[in-house]
Order: C-alpha cells, then structure tokens, then sequence
C-alpha cells in the first residue's frame, strides 16, 4: 500500500468537514432550532470515530461495525500517512472514503446553491 495514496486523507478529512459544515448549515438556516440537535448528535460521532481511542484497539466485530463511518477510515488512513510504522485495519477501504466524501461534498455545495437566495432572504 502506497503512503502518499493515504497522505491524500488529510484532504478528505477536511472535505469531509467542510462538506458536514455546508449540510449543517442549510439545515440550520432554514431550522435555526436544530442547532442543538446537531451538536447532540455529533458528541457521539466524535467518540465513535476513532479520535480518542484508535479503531485498532477495538474488537473485531466493533471494528468491522465503526467501519461503516466514514470518519474512522479517513483518521485511520491519516494516522498511516503520519507514520509508517501505524498498522492500519484490514477494514479500512479507501475506496468507499473517496466515494463518500466526494458525494457528500457535493450534495452539500449543491444544497447550498440552491437554496443560496432562500438563505440570504431570512
């Protein structure tokens, strides 16, 4: 596995936010009261995501589970460009990261061109 392939997480790692921050904030434009309901919902994403407490040091079958988000497999895959000596998990699919950060990206631009005059007109 090459590490400059994984070095570009980093970049999708903050696509992946701007994308998050993009959809939030259409959401909240229109529903100011789902600001705290954002932030509720995100305590345990953070958790969850392999910040605090490495993917590798969870069970396989709770490995195989976190994999699903998106999060995890971008921290997992900078942590390896950080430093070869990381032993990424074997769940960890590159492909499915791209995917998902290049579809919510642009979902989220696109919401937010849409809905770009309703916004400014509130």
């Amino acid at each position: 596995v090459s590490q400059s392939r994984y070095g570009a997480a980093f970049l999708l790692l903050w696509l992946l936010g701007l994308s998050f921050g993009l959809f939030f904030a259409v959401i909240t434009g229109f529903i100011p009261d789902m600001s705290p309901v954002i932030d509720f919902l995100m305590r345990p994403l953070y958790f969850l995501s392999g910040v605090l407490i490495p993917i590798t040091n969870m069970p396989k079958p709770y490995r195989e589970i976190l994999m699903y988000n998106p999060i995890p497999n971008a921290i997992e895959s900078a942590r390896f460009a950080f430093s070869n000596l990381y032993v990424w998990p074997p769940e960890l699919d590159y492909e499915y990261l791209v995917i998902f950060v290049l579809v919510s990206f642009f979902l989220g631009l696109t919401l937010l061109r849409y809905f770009s005059a309703e916004l400014v007109m509130q």
